[in-house]
């Protein structure tokens, strides 16, 4: 619905003028239906306090004369209040409608039934920490690399970058220069490893667990 074009600022002025007024009237209501009249200083404050709230919302509605003129309300004078009083209320009513509420409930009891079962969470959380215990987080090999047992052979055929470290025998390759690999090489710059120190195998356990039981 397009509300674009309905004055919401000058019927919200009017409202809150129009509700005080109602506060002050049966505040003064109350007094003068109490058993014994309250003192007239009283009645005399509540009376003036009724007088400066007409006067605010005589004001407002002078303010605002042109935007009410132009405003159609509803329910018209016209409308058969007593006889549609349920009609009136259910278009006032500000809770949502019976069905309606019914559905929520409905849908909230549902996604409970639809729940994940808990043994679900045990085993993904599970999972995760296998994982996360796996792997070095601070280094440039992961866990496994770190404890699996190898002799730092490329059995597989594949070529390696590689770099002759002088051992005293001048270079290019003569006596006592050691050849070293890439990783060695970035293992000893990042976590001090001694260049002699073998380059572990990478193991991965494939095998996957079922769900843990509580």
């Amino acid at each position: 619905m397009d509300t674009a074009s309905v004055p919401v600022d000058s019927l919200e002025s009017i409202r809150l003028r129009l509700s005080q007024l109602t506060h002050w009237l049966n505040r003064l209501q109350a007094l003068v239906q109490q058993p014994t009249l309250p003192p007239w200083h009283t009645l005399h404050s509540q009376f003036a306090m009724v007088l400066k709230q007409l006067a605010s919302l005589s004001h407002t509605l002078d303010q605002h004369a042109d935007t009410l003129r132009a405003t159609n309300a509803y329910p018209l004078p016209s409308f058969p209040v007593v006889q549609e009083t349920g009609l009136l209320t259910t278009l006032l009513r500000k809770r949502v409608e019976p069905e309606v509420d019914e559905w929520i409930k409905a849908g909230a009891q549902e996604g409970a039934k639809r729940r994940v079962p808990d043994d679900v969470w045990y085993f993904a959380r599970e999972v995760v920490d296998n994982e996360r215990e796996s792997r070095a987080w601070d280094g440039i090999f992961t866990g496994e690399e770190l404890i699996s047992n190898s002799d730092g052979d490329h059995k597989d055929g594949s070529s390696s970058s590689s770099a002759i470290l002088d051992g005293g025998g001048g270079g290019g390759g003569r006596d006592g220069d050691v050849e070293v690999s890439l990783e060695q090489v970035l293992r000893y710059v990042y976590q001090g490893v001694d260049v002699h120190e073998p380059v572990r195998k990478v193991v991965i356990n494939t095998s996957v667990r079922g769900p843990a039981r509580k």
